[in-house]
């Protein structure tokens, strides 16, 4: 795409910062505009927003409107994501509506591990970068073609005035943090423009924040934020987007340097730890209804400590094949988690609401992300300053006049890094365990004895 477009590096990566930047930005609002005017119909308009964002990439004559298309792309995806785990959660109940969000939760783990594999080979069999869109908007035909005859009509679930003054202020706070994490790695954190986005990110939060308190009908019940149990499968998204989703972006690098692993055999190492993410909703989804939510989350995260600690532990020069078992672990405990997170999301607020509740969390989902991908570039900086610029660059690029001490400085930065990831989702399994607790059962009152009465000339 760059080379046949004639595209620099740097606008190559807004193809996909733009659509990571549209579907944050735009998730809350969506899912408030599907409780307000229906979730099929959003779901609808966000498929077909998602089949013009594909076919303008695919006719695109120029970088900037490939870029362009994907931003539409996001915008289409957000609608999709929470209109559709909004219907999910209204239609399905009980030992369902578990399995149903295990399925889901499998087609999260599929994309993360096959995803940009079969989209490789996608490439290769139909002939060309462009057929492939046209592919992505074919594949959300279907979809379209059913809605009208699977699912009933529906009456708007949410009444009132639509709060587009929050939906600006929040958009606008979510674009500005969406570009500043996205240029600061390229930029420097000290640079003006970044630090501009993310103060006026600051700002806006603040605004909306007031605007959501006092308006008719807000875009955001900020008293969700209140709620233990949306407050432990948000913190249990953040805790993996540190332990799992930050490796897929690093773990090539780090088994490259640290144990000299070519394109194959790293491919074959992260297939071990995306691969268990596919498998482990499918086999806990029929079970899941049955597992204590407070149990399942909390070990989820022990399970990604424990992976993470134990990969720390692995140092440069031992055999590759070593690291197959603690990723397995850590895809496993992730995987964990993506067959309940969805679901108790939306458990935690009224029907009526399921889509502004979808959209908080996936909002949560994809800002963790992002951070997460930043702080590991920030560490990679550290590393790159700790070694040396030119042994950082002869680490990279596989040549020998690196040395070992260079690698064994290059492989303790990342070692490091996963054990203070090991602590956090340690900690983070005790928090969740803490927030989910039961609540005690109101206290009764104590039955009130009256005293006898007694003369009054025996008181004194």
């Amino acid at each position: 795409m760059a080379a046949e477009l004639r595209a620099p590096a740097s606008a190559s990566n807004w193809v996909i910062n733009a659509f990571m930047l549209a579907i944050a930005a735009v998730m809350a609002v969506a899912g408030a505009l599907a409780d307000r005017f229906g979730r099929r119909r959003v779901l609808a308009v966000g498929l077909l927003v998602f089949v013009a964002g594909n076919a303008l990439i695919a006719t695109a004559p120029a970088i900037a409107v490939v870029i362009a298309g994907r931003a539409v792309c996001g915008i289409g995806a957000a609608a999709i994501t929470t209109a559709g785990s909004a219907l999910l959660s209204n239609t399905y109940s009980g030992r369902q509506r578990s399995t149903v969000f295990a399925v889901f939760g499998t087609t999260i783990g599929l994309g993360l591990a096959f995803g940009p594999m079969l989209s490789g080979l996608a490439i290769a069999a139909v002939g060309g970068w462009r057929w492939l869109y046209v592919l992505y908007a074919l594949v959300a035909v279907p979809p379209l073609v059913l809605l009208r005859r699977v699912l009933p009509r529906e009456s708007p679930a949410a009444a009132g005035r639509f709060d587009m003054v929050g939906a600006l202020v929040l958009t606008t706070a979510l674009t500005a943090f969406m570009i500043g994490v996205s240029l600061g790695p390229d930029l420097g954190w000290l640079h003006w423009f970044p630090l501009t986005m993310l103060a006026l990110a600051v700002a806006a939060v603040l605004v909306f924040t007031r605007v959501e308190r006092t308006a008719a009908h807000p875009l955001v019940e900020l008293n969700l934020l209140r709620v233990r149990q949306f407050r432990a499968v948000c913190l249990t998204v953040t805790l993996g987007a540190f332990g799992f989703v930050s490796l897929v972006f690093t773990l090539g690098v780090f088994l490259s340097v640290a144990h000299h692993a070519g394109a194959l055999a790293t491919g074959a190492m992260l297939l071990a730890l995306t691969g268990p993410t596919l498998l482990v909703p499918l086999l806990i989804g029929r079970l899941a209804h049955r597992i204590p939510l407070r149990r399942l989350l909390t070990l989820s995260m022990l399970v990604v400590a424990v992976g993470c600690g134990w990969l720390a532990l692995i140092g440069p020069g031992r055999p590759l094949g070593r690291t197959a078992a603690p990723m397995a672990v850590i895809g496993a405990g992730f995987g964990l988690s993506l067959t309940v997170l969805d679901g108790a999301a939306l458990a935690t607020v009224p029907a009526d609401r399921a889509g502004m509740a979808a959209g908080v969390f996936n909002t949560v989902r994809l800002g963790t992300e992002s951070v997460a991908v930043v702080v590991t570039a920030i560490v990679g900086t550290v590393t790159t300053a700790r070694v040396g610029r030119s042994a950082a660059a002869d680490l990279l690029a596989g040549r020998p006049a690196a040395g070992a001490a260079g690698v064994a400085g290059y492989a303790a930065g990342w070692q490091l890094a996963l054990g203070v990831v090991a602590l956090l989702c340690l900690g983070g399994a005790g928090c969740i365990w803490q927030l989910l607790r039961p609540a005690l059962p109101a206290a009764e009152p104590r039955p009130v004895v009256a005293a006898p009465e007694r003369p009054v000339d025996q008181l004194n």
